[in-house]
Order: C-alpha cells, then structure tokens, then sequence
C-alpha cells in the first residue's frame, strides 16, 4: 500500500465496532463456537487462527488498532511526498504528508461502517478536485452510493472500483451511471429492501431481482424521504416487492405471500409443504422492515 503512496495519494479505512452497535448480535452469532476466544494482541505475541481473529470482534478492533498504528510509523519514516489518510476507531482520520502529521476534522465521523466512510471520503475530495479515483472495493455498499451520488451530484472525475479478486476487474462508475441512468434515483431503496448492512433480506430476492423490478417501472423514491407518509412508502415499497416475487396483481403482502405459497404448492410433487423462508413477508412484518 505504501509503495502506491510514491505517485499518488492513499485513503485507507477499517470497519469500526461500536458496543451500541445494530450488528452486534450477528458478529456475535458469526464469532460461533469462537466467541469466547478472546486474546490481548501485541506486535510480539503470535496471531491466533484466521478464524478467531476476523470472527471475534475484540480481536478484531485490537489488529486494525496494531495495523493502523504501524502504518502510521511506517508512513513517517518513509516521508513520503503524497499522503495518506488513515480511518481507524477514532471518528477523526490521520494524514500523514511529507513526514508530518495532521487530524482530518473535515473528515470526522462517527459511522462504524468502511463502506460509508468510503463514499463520504471519496465524494469529499472529488468535490476538492481529485481527477481520478480508484477504489479497491467489491462491495454493493459502496457500489449504490457510488452510482448515486455520483450522478446526484454531477461528478465529473473518474472513478473506478476495482474488485478484491484475483481478476482486478475495474468498475467505471461514470459509465455505469450513463447506462442506468433512469433508475439511480430509485436505487438506494432497491439496495435496502433487498438487504443492506443495517436491513434484513427476503431470502432469494437479489440484486437482480431488484434492478430487473425498478427496469419494470417500479420507484421507491420517497422511501428514505423523511416528509414521506409512510402509508405511501409502504404502498411504494410493496408495489415493488411484489414485482420481485413476480405478482403485479396485489398490493397487500399477506396477499402476495399466500399467492406465491400457492404457487409453490402447485409445482411441488410432494405434499411436504415448502419451506416457510421462502416466501414473502407478511404486510405487519414488511411495513416494520420498510420503517
């Protein structure tokens, strides 16, 4: 990373782990029988196994905290001529130029996720001039914001994302925008209602699904509008779930779902009954998850 900084400018941003946290009980779950595997990590003690480390989120805070220290020093001795900015648990970002060291307060932020982070890192220097962005990042997080705002807010510079993969395809987000141009505005509620970080999924409803419904002529742009009745968001919102399940007939969910339940009953040459996960919330449950 510290090699790139000899030509170009670097942002790099960890995740955050806040104890009050909506994702604290799914990190716990996803820690699984490592949960109580918790260690005192130093630069001289020896890391524990991949899976204790990146499972376990007080391991994890201690690494990106050992990490972001290290390239600290490490961007210091090197003095190098362009900077780089460092996000770790601390809501202001470190840059680091020429051997000097400075808080980022036009920066600050207290949001946990790197995806977030990113996008508000990004938009901020393009709005500074930044002629070419290069993000490395796979993530739809980062992607749908990316294609948002980008068009939003008539960004001009280049920005790519280039995946994680040992493919390293590059994403235009320019030329994206130009080519889904008339479903951007929708887009944001068609990423959460299809499962974000902070928003549960309908399980088999993705990204696909998503895009070939607002393509249909489907919008969602007052969900997320904060003037927005939310009978209207609710009625917005199932019009386009019941698109993705594919029933444009209803405008009830607890319609949509004995629909699609009988729809499955009718395919199956068993008489076991197909399971409950597989079919579409009931309008009490979806009116709770669109809120």
């Amino acid at each position: 990373m510290l090699e790139k900084n000899g030509f170009t400018d670097v942002y790099l941003v960890f995740d955050r782990y806040h104890d009050y946290s909506i994702k604290s009980g799914t990190r716990l779950a996803r820690a699984g029988q490592f949960a109580s595997r918790r260690h005192k990590l130093s630069l001289t003690t020896p890391l524990p196994p991949q899976k204790v480390a990146l499972t376990v989120t007080e391991n994890k805070v201690q690494l990106t905290e050992l990490i972001c220290q290290q390239l600290v020093v490490a961007s210091q001795d090197k003095a190098l001529g362009h900077k780089v900015v460092i996000t770790g648990k601390e809501p202001t970002p470190i840059e680091i130029s020429k051997g000097m060291q400075r808080d980022r307060i036009d920066m600050w932020t207290t949001h946990e996720e790197a995806d977030v982070i990113i996008v508000q890192q990004v938009v901020k220097i393009a709005n500074e001039g930044a002629k070419i962005i290069r993000v490395t990042c796979d993530d739809t997080g980062v992607f749908v914001p990316f294609m948002y705002f980008y068009r939003t807010l008539g960004l001009s510079c280049v920005l790519t994302m280039e995946s994680t993969g040992s493919e390293r395809t590059l994403i235009d987000i320019g030329a994206s925008v130009e080519k889904h141009r008339a479903i951007i505005p929708d887009l944001p509620g068609a990423h959460a209602l299809t499962g974000s970080d902070t928003v549960a999924y309908c399980f088999g409803i993705g990204k696909a699904r998503a895009i070939k419904a607002l393509n249909s002529g489907n919008h969602l742009q007052a969900l997320g509008e904060i003037n927005s009745h939310t009978d209207d968001v609710v009625k917005e919102a199932t019009s386009f779930m019941a698109d993705c399940y594919g029933n444009t007939k209803r405008d009830n969910m607890s319609d949509i779902r004995v629909d699609v339940w009988s729809a499955k009953m009718a395919r199956r040459k068993v008489t076991a009954a197909p399971e409950l996960k597989i079919l579409p919330l009931t309008s009490e449950a979806f009116e709770l998850n669109v809120q």
